[in-house]
């Protein structure tokens, strides 16, 4: 009390402690400036993660295109061009994926992300920590695997992220609760 904002520093070593630490001050409302490093909640691989939660619960446009633009496996590039262009054009929501947009060649990429935002929708009551777990399971990750292509020092980086937002989000009851924070 009596301090300014702009007079106080958080100081963090870990990427984890990092987390926990804007998570706090986001729920308590309190702004705040990253420095030497992007705040967790903003790099790219858990802002994919969460796309898909935010996807599959609000049927967002932007949040199904990032889903889409994920390591979701089969979609294929003549679907997410064609998805994109739709989205473009003003298409939203679960326009997106409805297969009357779509033509033969992109059928199983419509069909695919359907499927994947429908497993994922199922699993949004189970909290945000379990829809966290459908949406690595189908994306090829589980625990600690990590199923995509890159250096393994960039691999190592994105698994302990995701571990690190899926125990983020176990604090949290609801999906609800956990989207209007991240």
């Amino acid at each position: 009390e009596g301090v300014a904002p702009r007079d106080i520093a958080v100081v963090y070593r870990t990427r984890a402690a990092g987390a926990d630490a804007q998570l706090a001050l986001l729920r308590a409302g309190v702004p705040f400036v990253i420095r030497g490093g992007s705040g967790f909640f903003n790099r790219g691989v858990v802002q994919d993660a969460i796309a898909h939660l935010e996807a599959a619960a609000t049927w967002d446009t932007d949040a199904i295109v990032r889903a889409s633009r994920c390591p979701t496996r089969f979609l294929g590039a003549a679907f997410r061009s064609a998805l994109d262009a739709l989205a473009a054009n003003g298409g939203g929501g679960p326009d997106l994926v409805n297969p009357d947009h779509y033509d033969g060649r992109q059928m199983r990429g419509v069909r695919c992300l359907r499927s994947h935002l429908g497993d994922v929708a199922r699993s949004l009551d189970d909290g945000p920590s379990a829809a966290l777990d459908t949406v690595y399971g189908l994306q090829g990750l589980k625990g600690q695997t990590f199923a995509m292509h890159g250096p393994a020092d960039k691999l190592d980086e994105r698994t302990e992220l995701l571990a690190t937002l899926q125990e983020v989000a176990a604090g949290f009851d609801t999906t609800d609760d956990f989207l209007s924070v991240a």
